[in-house]
């Protein structure tokens, strides 16, 4: 935030997904968008990956919208998610199933 002639910006992921799917969870991530808060570099919350089912419900929409209000972030960008072999096999082994959708299936999500 020192530099004069840098335009930083700073993009924190956060996924907003079930303990099931991501059991290390979110707490750092908004740790460091609340640290961030009173900087004076630009932040912007990466929302991936948005996996229909895993992190789409309203509520947690809700919860992604609040926590980019209190880290005054001006900016949520929305990401998908691919997946490498080895990741579909670990979903597997928590029990989940693997998911598998197209970009038409996405019409149902409204815009805000």
């Amino acid at each position: 935030e020192h530099f004069k002639n840098l335009n930083l910006e700073l993009c924190v992921t956060y996924s907003a997904m079930p303990k099931k799917v991501e059991p290390v969870g979110n707490k750092n991530r908004v740790k460091t968008l609340k640290f961030l808060v009173n900087s004076k570099l630009r932040v912007l919350l990466f929302y991936r990956p948005l996996v229909i089912g895993w992190n789409t419900t309203k509520r947690q929409i809700r919860k992604v919208l609040r926590l980019a209000k209190e880290a005054k972030v001006k900016v949520i960008m929305v990401g998908g998610i691919r997946m490498s072999d080895a990741e579909r096999e670990l979903i597997r082994q928590r029990g989940l199933k693997v998911p598998r959708y197209k970009t038409k299936d996405f019409k149902g999500l409204k815009r805000h």
